[in-house]
């Protein structure tokens, strides 16, 4: 719930989410975090049920 790169908090007005990609795939969100210049990075499906509403909202 906080910007790795800015320690911005997610309430705040100037909060920007920090992955790289955010998309609709069917039954859950997709996200895609790149950690470096080479080849890291994180893929993330979350489910659209179930998951709780602050974490859907970031």
């Amino acid at each position: 719930m906080t910007n790795l790169f800015d320690d911005v908090r997610y309430s705040a007005p100037d909060f920007v989410p920090y992955c790289e990609a955010r998309e609709v795939q069917g039954g859950c969100y997709e996200m895609l975090f790149i950690l470096s210049d080479g080849d890291d990075a994180v893929e993330i499906f979350i489910p659209k049920d179930g998951v709780d509403n602050v974490l859907l909202a970031l």
